[in-house]
């Protein structure tokens, strides 16, 4: 953490105002200290760590073909955000969460069945089966949107504290914050993908 501090005008009058600075600043140190080490051993590390192990929906990219047993150590890359779901593709440059796979595979099933319901215009049926299929999904996903909410919530509750003094951060400290701040977006956009492909919008 460093403070950069500019003044204009005689040298005493500068002295002055960087002594107050400093005091006001200084006792904030060791709070923010510990702030982000709660952000990155508990938030990110912990809790991030186990919704992603729990109810994996980041596909991580694989390090020369091998599969990390490492959950910390899968998380030091960066995230990929595919729209399209190709298996062949994704065993080949991915490690494929269970959770995120089951729920492919049953996405995958209900869209031939629902074309199937389609092609003899049961539409009584075909939305029957859809409304099902739909809960059914989404009643998975309760758990992992709610755990996701929580650590949001954490760290929006810590970064409130932070913000005021976040030009002080060095580059370190700042990278704690935005990488929690990229995981929890990458989580976000998983569902996010999910919940646009149970519309299963079939042409």
């Amino acid at each position: 953490m460093f403070a950069k501090l500019k003044f204009e005008g005689p040298i005493e009058q500068a002295i002055k105002k960087i002594n107050n600075e400093i005091k006001e600043i200084l006792p904030k140190f060791k709070e923010i200290k510990e702030i982000l080490h709660y952000i990155h051993n508990i938030l990110r590390k912990r809790l991030m760590a186990q919704l992603q192990r729990n109810f994996g929906l980041i596909l991580v990219p694989k390090r020369d073909k091998k599969i990390t047993t490492s959950e910390e150590l899968a998380e030091e890359y960066e995230d990929k955000y595919l729209f399209e779901w190709d298996i062949k593709l994704f065993q080949k440059g991915f490690r494929i969460p269970r959770f995120r796979e089951n729920i492919e595979k049953k996405i995958s099933k209900a869209n031939k069945k629902l074309k199937q319901i389609l092609k003899v215009k049961n539409l009584d049926r075909f939305n029957a089966v859809k409304q099902k299929i739909q809960q059914d999904i989404s009643k998975s996903l309760e758990k992992p949107k709610d755990w996701l909410e929580k650590i949001k919530s954490k760290f929006y509750e810590k970064l409130e504290i932070i913000n005021p003094y976040h030009e002080y951060l060095d580059t370190v400290e700042r990278k704690i914050i935005e990488y929690l701040d990229e995981r929890l977006n990458s989580y976000s956009k998983e569902i996010a993908i999910i919940e646009e492909k149970l519309k299963f919008k079939i042409k």
